[in-house]
């Protein structure tokens, strides 16, 4: 068995080294032991970080472009997806709940942002997968180049370097393609969940209309202060609130008209 401390093979593989970095003999590598050793230098303390490169090169559009939080607005190039809301779906159906019903309705199919969490989850697992993978491709990289640079010595060492430039750019290529995919799959996945509800809730919404259960779309609704001056012709209720769901017909035309509290004196026509 030859000797640890024998002379061969010598010194063959060419480095450029920077300041402050530290080249091992190869009896402190087969004693600490190789995987160790990339563990500590790509994993634990990295001379580069791939995430926070890839950020500066798509103008930090990781994680910033779409907020990274559940429940929030989120922008994928020229389409945006707000939070739905109970007043956008009134607004956009023209009709409401009616008076107690409003509340019951809202309760029982209020939006639950959590049900968005799994597309994150998707994505931070898209984003940890890739960063992985670019890192490991650059270790391979670097380890190719070194071997080239041993056998071509320095007067040809421009080629590898070259080589070097060329693979660094085709790694992030890939890197920025992937971290590209897993946004668009994270946006779509969330705009999903957000339409869904719509429509769901939109349906149901048309089952309380059948049951007349709504009325027109009124924004001011949630906001509403009794005013007597709107009372019916003929009302002898004075300056008090009436209580909720109050009935009363106009003599003069038979019009039935029934006082909500969070919308007022509604006209229901002739009875």
């Amino acid at each position: 068995m030859a000797s640890k401390y024998n002379r061969q093979p010598g010194d063959s593989i060419l480095a450029l080294l920077e300041p402050g970095e530290y080249v091992l003999n190869r009896n402190a590598v087969n004693e600490i032991g190789k995987e160790n050793l990339d563990e500590l230098n790509f994993e634990d303390s990295p001379r580069f970080n791939m995430a926070q490169r890839s950020e500066m090169q798509l103008g930090g559009m990781l994680g910033d472009m779409v907020g990274m939080q559940t429940g929030g607005s989120m922008q994928y190039g020229e389409t945006t997806t707000d939070l739905p809301t109970f007043p956008y779906l009134y607004e956009k159906m023209d009709i409401q709940p009616v008076g107690e019903q409003r509340s019951k309705f809202e309760q029982a199919n209020a939006y639950d942002p959590s049900s968005e969490g799994v597309h994150f989850e998707d994505y931070s697992r898209a984003v940890s997968d890739s960063t992985k993978t670019g890192q490991q491709k650059l270790l391979n990289a670097t380890n190719q180049i070194a071997e080239q640079s041993a056998t071509s010595g320095f007067a040809g060492a421009g080629g590898p370097q070259a080589v070097a430039d060329t693979s660094r750019g085709t790694i992030m290529d890939d890197f920025i393609s992937q971290q590209a995919a897993a946004q668009s799959s994270l946006f779509k996945g969330v705009k999903s969940e957000r339409d869904d509800w719509l429509t769901t809730t939109g349906q149901n919404l048309l089952q309380l209309q059948q049951g007349e259960g709504t009325v027109d779309y009124n924004p001011h609704a949630a906001n509403y202060v009794y005013n007597p001056a709107t009372a019916p012709q003929g009302w002898e209720g004075g300056d008090t609130e009436p209580a909720h769901d109050t009935r009363f017909t106009e003599e003069s035309t038979g019009d039935v008209y029934v006082y909500y509290s969070d919308m007022g004196w509604q006209n229901q026509g002739r009875g």
